[in-house]
């Protein structure tokens, strides 16, 4: 299957080794020492971590004393035998594909089964990987897909879904269709997220101003009802060192305050057939 291929190879170029011991059906291992589970911890943590129980639970794995991890690259075997299920969006596979196709050069064929099927298929998709940069930092994978309805099921649909035999790549046509929907989504996104960006600075700087206006005071008594020179001394010196602080937070703020932005990368792309 793709996953497993890919993930394979990011194995043998970050570990030196692809391969995984068999555990009955469709249920294989992938076994690390402590070393090697350190590699994959410094890789991971160059990508943005996720908030999602996955990534918590394979970080979990990646930090923890236990070598063994038992996955499968099935849905239903993995949700019977009680195992992880090695997805497209699994934090591995997600690694093995920042890592190998950054450039957007992974492609797939997949097939899922879905209640509604939205028009007829196939279904060519894109999945794009966008930085978020400012004063809040945050990861994200954005799916796109011509039919808005569809989109917002993706992700979920590319959780469940298997290889397919098929062509992987889109027509030129389609393609285009694909760019401009994903730059429709990235110009409102940008937009709303310097906006947000500006807020959140204004905030900060308003909260910061309150609460160093009350520090400064209350220094200031502690300086005017000082008894000896050493007390006098100590807190004047603490009074220039919150002062300096709170200047070198404030002007921190200010410069993040049209630092909002968003990286986008293509991640994979492909087709996607809808199965009843």
């Amino acid at each position: 299957r793709f996953v497993g291929q890919c993930v394979g190879a990011y194995l043998r170029e970050v570990l030196g080794r692809g391969d995984f011991r068999v555990d009955g059906a469709d249920i294989q291992v992938l076994e690390c020492g402590l070393a090697e589970k350190v590699r994959l911890l410094e890789d991971y943590g160059r990508g943005v971590a996720q908030g999602d129980s996955t990534s918590k639970s394979w970080l979990e794995w990646l930090g923890g004393e236990e070598v063994q991890l038992r996955f499968s690259l099935d849905q239903e075997v993995a949700n019977e035998a009680g195992v992880e299920h090695l997805g497209l969006l699994h934090p591995l596979a997600r690694q093995a594909a920042r890592k190998l196709g950054g450039a957007g050069r992974c492609r797939v064929c997949l097939s899922s089964k879905t209640a509604e099927v939205p028009g007829e298929g196939p279904f060519p998709f894109a999945i794009y990987r966008w930085r978020l940069a400012g004063l809040r930092r945050e990861e994200r994978l954005v799916p796109v897909c011509a039919d808005p309805a569809l989109e917002q099921q993706l992700l979920t649909l590319l959780l469940e879904a298997d290889d397919h035999d098929g062509k992987n790549e889109a027509t030129p046509a389609q393609t285009e269709a694909l760019e401009q929907r994903h730059a429709q989504k990235w110009t409102q996104a940008r937009l709303q997220h310097r906006k947000a960006n500006k807020q959140f600075a204004q905030r900060r700087i308003q909260s910061l101003a309150a609460s160093h206006e009350a520090r400064r005071s209350l220094l200031e008594g502690y300086i005017a009802n000082a008894t000896n020179d050493k007390i006098l001394r100590m807190r004047t010196g603490e009074l220039a060192r919150v002062e300096k602080k709170h200047a070198q937070q404030v002007q921190d703020l200010e410069n993040g305050l049209d630092a909002g932005e968003i990286h986008a990368s293509l991640l994979l792309s492909g087709i996607l057939h809808l199965l009843p």
